[in-house]
């Protein structure tokens, strides 16, 4: 008889209403939980890789500017290969290219080298100047100061907070992630354009 009882368990092939309910609640449990986390998480890294990029490209353009011995340009762009009318909002990209003529306000010409061409596609944050180009001159001269802000679009996360890239006056850029008040003003003036 016990014989018997053994293989009536080993005979068991399924799993009953009861078990796969409560399976199915906890993955749900766990999905619903780690699905904001890793929002997050990718928001932050777009962030960096965004704030890191334009850091990036201040100083190839700084670099090239002094072993060219040319001035060389920072400019918003839409395209990749030229400079946008987009005022102060670097949000969509940039190009950084070889300013030959100096022209003012600055646009890219044909024979004027391109540097470096950054796209960005950033949805949850914008990167707002308070320049609409930066110029980077050989050593003998004084660059372009200013700073870029990261602004935070509220209606999507109200949870980032502002960072910034500052460009002293002899061009080199430095990360603040605690930046002042009056850089803040940068941010504002976005939302009230």
């Amino acid at each position: 008889m016990k014989n018997l009882q053994f293989n009536k368990f080993n005979n068991h092939l399924g799993y009953t209403l009861v078990e796969l309910l409560s399976c199915i609640l906890l993955i749900t449990i766990v999905v619903s939980t780690a699905v904001p986390a890793y929002s997050a998480i990718v928001t932050r890294q777009k962030i960096t890789t965004s704030l890191g990029a334009f850091h990036h490209s201040v100083m190839l353009a700084r670099y090239e500017s002094a072993i060219s011995n040319q001035f060389v340009a920072i400019c918003p762009s839409l395209d990749g290969k030229s400079c946008s009318d987009n005022g102060f909002d670097f949000s969509h990209g940039w190009i950084s290219f070889r300013n030959l003529d100096r022209d003012y306000p600055i646009k890219r010409d044909i024979d004027e080298k391109l540097v470096e061409s950054i796209n960005l596609d950033s949805t949850d944050f914008s990167l707002i100047a308070n320049r609409k180009t930066f110029t980077f001159r050989p050593a003998s001269k004084r660059n372009t100061n200013g700073t870029l802000m990261l602004c935070p679009k509220q209606e999507t996360n109200s949870k980032l907070s502002h960072q910034a890239v500052i460009i002293s006056y002899t061009g080199r850029p430095r990360m603040d992630k605690n930046p002042k008040k009056n850089h803040l003003k940068i941010c504002s003036k976005q939302i009230n354009e």
